[in-house]
């Protein structure tokens, strides 16, 4: 290379005499040979994030594609669990947009409401690892069973990133069709959700198809590369994130009629930037919703059990937890049972917000590290939220990272069109 920059790899172990069959590495090994931290310190380094195609100061992008690439499985016997790349591998971010752009140089997908998903894949070896990190092999065996056939077929190795989506007949169901099953430990629980849930994985990306690594390829390019892989015939729980074209008005239309979270726009030249959240790809959703960090909850009023309202909260630049509003809608018998057990667990003394806010009932603070999605009418003047309502709990995102997010474009248009009923200002959440 002429330009001085290092090569980049990325490496799939193959079957030794030190590979385990049935064992879950990406679960196991989860503190740093190099730095001797686990998981949680890593990801609360903010000045120490690897990327693939950046030195020790971010570079836009890289003069030349790099092909460095580690090896195939072996075709006469399965590759031990590859789970070990996903630990380095994070997947790319999009950044909220203001509106949908316009151009050649764009290309557009749904946003599905689902868990986003990075799938390696080796001979008979799956690994599903959710954005954190976290596995969900266990999970979804039928997606499993899927991408390990695939592979078998194709005679390769690949790398997936897509999202996992309940299915409603033939179409993408809601985020909270998916709760029970991604929340499943057991095996008896996790064989009667997948009768109960179907769930189909909807690719997006490929980041490695058998010796060639396309993180550096163009979006264009892993896209062609992506359609040559899924081509049919391949099982009906893997599927090709659809390619929209239209104005942004009919898309953002569209993404309402079938239920999506919203629209993505990618260029088509931008590389795959792990880790990053980058302007190559925009994000317009059409309701508004994000994630909270639960600091806290009421006791409930009434014949309610449990609880009555979980306290809700997102992080500054400076690392302080702000107090965004509390909700107690939005809950089912079994998921207010489920936050009750996740909450009790975390109980403390100290108030984990920066202000302690004020509430209804009697408050019990928890440490901050359960995460929800919360859908919401809007922001008020004094930074509340209004009329939020409990979508579902989001182990695949790290509490830590949780930001108040900007007001895309589509929810603002939509909001306007809403008349407000008569009798005055709604009341905000407290």
């Amino acid at each position: 290379m002429d330009d001085g920059a290092k090569p980049q790899w990325l490496l799939m172990k193959r079957d030794d005499s030190d590979a385990r069959r049935g064992s879950d590495i990406a679960g196991e090994a989860t503190t740093s040979v190099v730095s001797g931290r686990d998981m949680e310190g890593i990801a609360g380094d903010a000045t120490h994030v690897w990327h693939s195609n950046r030195g020790a100061r971010q570079a836009r992008r890289p003069r030349k594609t790099i092909a460095a690439v580690a090896t195939a499985a072996q075709r006469d016997r399965p590759a031990a669990r590859p789970a070990l790349i996903g630990r380095a591998l994070a997947p790319m971010l999009a950044s909220v947009g203001q509106d949908l752009p316009n151009g050649e140089e764009w290309t557009f997908e749904p946003k599905y409401d689902g868990i986003r998903i990075l799938a390696f894949v080796a001979g008979g070896s799956v690994s599903l690892l959710s954005r954190n990190g976290n596995s969900k092999t266990a999970q979804f065996p039928e997606i499993v069973a899927a991408l390990a056939g695939l592979s078998r077929a194709r005679r390769k190795p690949f790398v997936l990133d897509g999202e996992l989506v309940a299915m409603d007949g033939n179409s993408p169901a809601r985020f909270q069709q998916l709760q029970g099953r991604m929340h499943a430990t057991d095996r008896a629980a996790i064989a009667a959700r997948s009768g109960d849930t179907p769930v189909a994985y909807m690719a997006f990306d490929v980041l490695l198809d058998g010796d060639e690594a396309l993180i550096n390829e163009a979006q264009h390019v892993r896209r062609a590369h992506l359609l040559q892989l899924l081509n049919p015939p391949v099982p009906h729980v893997l599927r090709i994130s659809d390619s929209l074209t239209g104005n942004p008005t009919t898309l953002l239309r569209q993404a309402r009629a079938h239920g999506w979270e919203g629209v993505i726009a990618k260029r088509k030249d931008a590389i795959y930037e792990p880790g990053k959240r980058s302007r190559a790809w925009l994000k317009l959703k059409v309701e508004q919703r994000q994630e909270f960090v639960v600091g806290g909850y009421t006791e409930p009023r009434n014949s309610r059990q449990h609880l009555g309202a979980i306290l809700l909260g997102y992080y500054d630049d400076d690392g302080n937890l702000v107090y965004a509003g509390h909700t107690g809608g939005g809950f089912s018998r079994v998921s207010l049972t489920d936050m009750y057990r996740r909450l009790a667990a975390l109980e403390r003394k100290r108030c984990p917000f920066a202000k302690v806010p004020r509430t209804n009932e009697r408050a019990h603070w928890v440490s901050p590290r359960v995460v929800v999605e919360v859908k919401f009418n809007e922001w008020t003047a004094d930074g509340k939220l209004r009329q939020p309502i409990f979508v579902g709990v989001r182990d695949d995102k790290e509490s830590g990272a949780v930001r108040r997010e900007p007001i895309s474009a589509g929810v603002v248009k939509r909001s306007r069109a809403v008349r407000r009923p008569a009798g005055g200002r709604r009341k905000a959440s407290r």
